[in-house]
């Protein structure tokens, strides 16, 4: 099973998307992506299971969280972007 990464601006942010989530029953991790995904800023994303990545989405866009990029990574170091 894999993982989605919603790449935050910073992480006051990140914990407090991560917050709403908690809210509605999605648990997520706060974590920091490798160095090579943080060179626009902040490394901080939220860590999604793929089968609670569609309702964290629109959780977040119905919300208006700002999500700089979505990666997803099935835990083998590789982050591929998804394009949404």
């Amino acid at each position: 099973m894999g993982y989605y990464y919603f790449k935050c601006r910073s992480v006051t942010y990140a914990q407090r998307a991560s917050k709403l989530l908690r809210g509605k029953g999605i648990y997520t991790g706060i974590v920091k992506l490798p160095l090579r995904y943080s060179e626009d800023g902040c490394g901080y994303s939220l860590k999604v299971s793929e089968r609670q990545f569609l309702n964290a989405k629109k959780l977040l866009d119905d919300a208006d969280y700002e999500i700089k990029r979505i990666y997803f990574s099935e835990n083998n170091g590789e982050y591929k972007e998804v394009m949404l």
